[in-house]
């Protein structure tokens, strides 16, 4: 990654050769690190459910999760706001967690459906 980056800084030439250099590493680790992390996140290990017991909701609804994915056609940031509703049977994923899921799962190269698509699968899969 740092290598393509240097290229890539090499193509802009806005930087001096050491800088480029220095732009390629931090830039590098910041995508591995934070803006692409969540391609090396195991999804399915983040919920984890709880019994729904006797007072099962008929539907859970969180609103209000805001993230930040990145554009695979553009390398640029995508922002908004996710809101998920389930309807619970026998388990219910604590907030926090689903909070984590969305989190994770936005932490990568992905368009807004998909991201919705991936989401719902994992909590299909786990609830």
């Amino acid at each position: 990654m740092e290598q393509g980056l240097r290229l890539f800084l090499d193509g802009l030439g806005a930087l001096q050769p050491a800088d480029r250099a220095r732009a390629a590493r931090t830039t590098a680790r910041a995508w591995a690190d934070d803006l692409a992390e969540g391609h090396f996140v195991d999804l399915d290990r983040i919920l984890v459910p709880m019994a729904a017991g006797h007072r099962t909701p008929e539907v859970i609804f969180v609103d209000g999760l805001h993230f930040a994915a990145l554009c695979p056609h553009h390398l640029l940031p995508v922002r908004g706001i996710v809101r998920l509703a389930y309807q619970p049977r026998e388990r219910i994923a604590p907030l926090g967690q689903l909070a984590r899921l969305v989190e994770a799962a936005s932490r990568r190269l992905i368009l807004q459906e998909d991201l919705a698509e991936l989401v719902a699968d994992v909590m299909v899969r786990s609830l």
